[in-house]
C-alpha cells in the first residue's frame, strides 16, 4: 500500500515577508514533515513530489551545483533574450546593461556601471 500523505496549505517559510518564499503546500509524510512545495510546483501530485526530493537528496553535491549554475545561466540568457527583442538594434554593452538592469535595478547599474538604462543613451 502506498505511503499516505496529507497537506497544509498557504504555510509561509522560511521568510514570511518574502513574495518568492509563499508555500502552497507543505508535504506530510508519516507524521514527518518532508518537504516544502512552492508555487511553481503546486500542480504536482505529492507523490510524484516526493520522487523529486528523493532524488534531490540522493544526487551528489557537484551535480546539484552543475544543475544550479545551468540554471543561473539559463535565466541570464533569457533576461539577454528579452533585450535582444525589446532593443533589436542593442549592441553587446547594451544588451549586458540592460540585462543587468533587469536583475539588479536601475540604481544598482547607475552606481556601478554608470549608466542609466532609463535615459537610452547609448554606452
Amino acid at each position: 500500500m502506498p505511503p499516505k500523505y496529507t497537506t497544509q496549505v498557504s504555510e509561509r517559510f522560511p521568510f514570511p515577508d518574502a513574495p518568492c518564499a509563499v508555500v502552497t503546500e507543505s508535504i506530510y509524510h508519516e507524521k514527518r514533515k518532508m518537504a516544502t512545495r512552492y508555487h511553481w510546483m503546486a500542480d504536482t501530485q505529492p507523490e510524484a513530489f516526493a520522487v523529486y526530493i528523493d532524488m534531490m537528496r540522493k544526487m551528489p553535491p557537484g551535480e546539484k551545483m552543475r544543475i544550479a549554475l545551468e540554471m543561473a545561466a539559463m535565466m541570464l540568457r533569457a533576461y539577454e533574450d528579452r533585450v535582444r527583442r525589446e532593443y533589436p538594434n542593442a549592441g553587446e554593452r547594451e544588451v549586458f546593461l540592460r540585462a543587468a538592469a533587469l536583475r539588479l535595478g536601475r540604481d544598482t547599474v547607475l552606481k556601478v556601471y554608470g549608466w542609466d538604462p532609463e535615459s537610452g543613451a547609448a554606452p
